[in-house]
């Protein structure tokens, strides 16, 4: 990921304060996407964002539905899962990503 859009002095990038939460590629959620930069600079890591948005969770993004249930609601969020498929909800991905057993994760909202 390119900092170059970011403000830099003396090696560092400097952010300011908004608070737009991204799920870096690490699984962990960076308050900007300046910030997962700065990060990325100063440790030497190259951290990507996975989604815009905090990172979940399955067992806590998924805690109302159950790997046996058997109907969902028609409304369209897709989601997109770590195995390539587009999912049409947040229902139809959890029931999978819970039978899955932390196989399936969520790659992005949205299409894949």
């Amino acid at each position: 990921m390119g900092c170059s859009e970011f403000t830099q002095a003396k090696g560092l990038v400097l952010c300011n304060k908004s608070y737009k939460p991204v799920c870096g590629t690490d699984d962990k959620t960076y308050a900007s996407k300046c910030d997962l930069c700065r990060q990325n600079l100063e440790s030497n890591k190259n951290v990507g964002v996975k989604y815009e948005g905090q990172c979940i969770q399955i067992q806590d993004y998924c805690k109302n539905y159950s790997p046996d249930q058997t109907f969902c609601p028609l409304n369209l969020m897709p989601h997109c899962g770590s195995d390539g498929k587009t999912y049409a909800n947040n229902c139809l991905f959890c029931i999978d990503a819970l039978k899955s057993n932390g196989a399936l994760l969520l790659q992005h909202f949205g299409e894949c």
